[in-house]
């Protein structure tokens, strides 16, 4: 049973960030949840602009969960600073 829990939780979690990648981006607004958060942040990012941000935050917000980091998915200030690293989702940096 526990194991069915965890799948369960996972996928609606994976479901969330998908969804809320590719809906249209309208403002929401921040409803207090963290899916509202998550969708407010989507909002913000253009679909025709600098799609690479939306494609960096989603790779983001997965990493972060199959890595089980759930304290930062957890915190919505946290989850702004992962918005703010998409920014630069199209900069690489050399090997040192």
């Amino acid at each position: 049973m526990e194991k069915e829990l965890s799948i369960m939780s996972k996928s609606a979690f994976i479901e969330m960030v998908e969804s809320a990648y590719s809906i249209t981006p309208t403002l929401q607004g921040n409803k207090g949840t963290i899916e509202s958060v998550i969708n407010s942040h989507f909002a913000q990012m253009s679909t025709k602009n600098n799609v690479w941000k939306r494609d960096t935050f989603r790779t983001l917000l997965l990493h972060l969960y199959t890595q089980r980091h759930f304290t930062i998915l957890k915190n919505p200030g946290y989850i702004e600073v992962l918005a703010n690293i998409s920014a630069f989702g199209n900069k690489t940096v050399r090997d040192i």
